[in-house]
């Protein structure tokens, strides 16, 4: 399992009951204390399929894709 470490902004870990779509905004320090945030967007669909798209904000390129790829690799 993936742990990032990261911890949920304003609230926006709590999902409305029924939702189908939600938005996540995450920040934390990634090793190094290089400060790292996060959007992920999520939505499912009629038949249960989810799907998210992740953006990440990092002071180097490097950094946001490595994430990128952590997560789509999970």
């Amino acid at each position: 399992m993936l742990t990032l470490g990261l911890q949920p902004c304003e609230g926006t870990d709590v999902v409305p009951p029924g939702a189908r779509s939600h938005t996540t905004l995450l920040s934390g320090l990634f090793v190094g204390d290089i400060p790292i945030l996060i959007q992920m967007k999520l939505g499912i669909d009629s038949s249960g399929d989810v799907a998210m798209k992740l953006t990440v904000r990092a002071e180097e390129i490097v950094l946001s894709e490595l994430v990128h790829t952590l997560v789509s690799e999970a």
